[in-house]
């Protein structure tokens, strides 16, 4: 099982918060992805993280995993994410 780490930091973009990635990159990101980034702590599996979520909402297990593992790596993509190894 993959546990996702986040890399880089949370700064103000205009009137919004974003992401700086380690190479200095910024990313103005609505809050629902900052608060799956925020998640990414290397304790939470992805599908901790949709437990999480789940809790928070009326959406199901089922309905849940796959899209927070899209978040993920989309995450991961542009090096906001890592995973624990």
């Amino acid at each position: 099982m993959k546990i996702p780490i986040k890399k880089g930091r949370m700064v103000k973009v205009g009137d919004k918060m974003g992401l700086e990635g380690p190479a200095g990159n910024v990313f103005a990101l609505e809050p629902v992805i900052l608060v799956i980034w925020n998640l990414c702590d290397g304790k939470n599996s992805t599908e901790d993280i949709a437990k999480q979520v789940c809790e928070k909402t009326d959406a199901k297990m089922k309905d849940i995993v796959p899209i927070i593992e899209y978040m993920v790596t989309e995450l991961e993509k542009v090096e906001l994410v890592g995973y624990r190894k």
